[in-house]
């Protein structure tokens, strides 16, 4: 069985050297108006490069919104 991460409770197949960056352009998100949790810590979009998304971790993404 492949390697996973969940992304939004769905889990998805992890490719090797996956990074939160290279994880985000996989998952077809564009833009920096989102935040990203790794296992239950916000990950600062400077750092989305150089870390690591391991098996069977758990991703967050939120998009903010507006209302009122």
């Amino acid at each position: 069985m492949a390697d996973t991460f969940r992304l939004n409770g769905d889990a998805r197949p992890l490719r090797p050297d996956t990074t939160v960056s290279t994880m985000l352009e996989q998952e077809g998100f564009d833009g920096a108006w989102f935040a990203v949790a790794l296992d239950g810590a916000v990950v600062p979009s400077s750092a989305w490069a150089k870390t690591a998304v391991q098996p069977g971790a758990e991703v967050e993404i939120v998009r903010p919104a507006q209302g009122g």
